[in-house]
Formats: structure tokens, sequence, C-alpha cells
């Protein structure tokens, strides 16, 4: 029963830390290159300017993003879109350590 218990709470744990994953409260300054990004990709989609009352958090520029129909963009306002979308997207500590973790076991 002990044991059944310790596995449940782990389990409880482990759940409760992948709704931690990206919580999308990062947020961006009004100098950084993301607003001119946002702007120009939304001129690119013949979309009206997104607000300019800033800063703006990673959730609301993803929010800003979900508005833009990609598969309407030419080919290269599709790869702008992929460049902002990288932008804005919170890679969580565990997974930047991994990789870089990895790359490291490469030149050993």
């Amino acid at each position: 029963m002990k044991k059944l218990l310790v596995v449940l709470a782990i389990a409880v744990l482990l759940t409760a830390s992948m709704f931690a994953y990206s919580n999308q409260q990062k947020i961006y300054s009004v100098d950084s290159g993301v607003y001119k990004a946002m702007e120009t990709l939304y001129i690119l989609a013949g979309k009206a300017l997104p607000s300019s009352a800033g800063p703006w958090s990673e959730a609301e520029l993803q929010l800003m993003l979900a508005k833009i129909n990609k598969s309407s963009l030419s080919d290269t306002a599709q790869a702008y879109y992929d460049y902002v979308e990288g932008l804005i997207t919170t890679e969580p500590m565990v997974s930047r350590l991994h990789r870089q973790k990895s790359s490291a076991e490469i030149y050993i």
C-alpha cells in the first residue's frame, strides 16, 4: 500500500511539472526585436498592426501570431512567420541543458 502511495505521489508531481512546462509569462521589453518582427509579419500578412502598447508577454505575442493564417502567406512570409515563432517560443531549461550536454558529448 505504501509503495502505491509513493508511486501515485511521484506521478502527481511529474504531471504537475508538465503543466509548468511553458507558462508563457516571459515579458519582452519594448526595445526587443520581437516588436518590430511582429509588426513586419502583420504587414506581410496584410493585417492591421497589433497593439503598440507594450511590453507584451509571451502569451500575448502567441495570441497575436495565432491570428495570422500561416498557410495564406507567401513562402517568404511563411519563413518569417517561423522566425517570429522561434523568437517567442520559450524552451524549458531542462531541454536546453540536455541539448548542451549532448553537444558537449560530441566533442569528447
